[in-house]
C-alpha cells in the first residue's frame, strides 16, 4: 500500500521540520522531538511493509521497555 506522492511530500517536510525543532529545544524535549520523528519515520516503514499489528506490537514492547527502565531507576 502506497501513499499518494503528496501525502508522501507532506509526512516527509513534517518530519523533517519536526526534527529540526527538536534540535533547537532545549536538550530533553529536543530529543524526544527528534526521537520521536524517527519513531514515526520507523513505523510508517513497518505499516508499508509488514502490516498494523506488527507495527502495534513493536510499539507495544517498546512502551514496556521504557517502562522497566523508568523503573529501574
Amino acid at each position: 500500500m502506497l501513499l499518494p506522492l503528496g501525502l508522501r511530500i507532506f509526512f516527509a517536510v513534517f518530519l523533517f521540520l519536526f526534527g529540526i525543532v527538536g534540535l533547537l529545544t532545549p536538550i530533553p524535549a529536543g530529543w524526544l522531538m527528534i526521537l520521536a520523528s524517527g519513531v514515526l519515520v520507523f513505523g510508517l516503514r513497518v505499516i508499508r511493509r509488514y502490516s498494523v499489528r506488527a507495527f502495534f506490537m513493536l510499539r507495544l514492547h517498546m512502551l514496556y521497555e521504557w517502562i522497566r527502565f523508568r523503573v529501574k531507576k
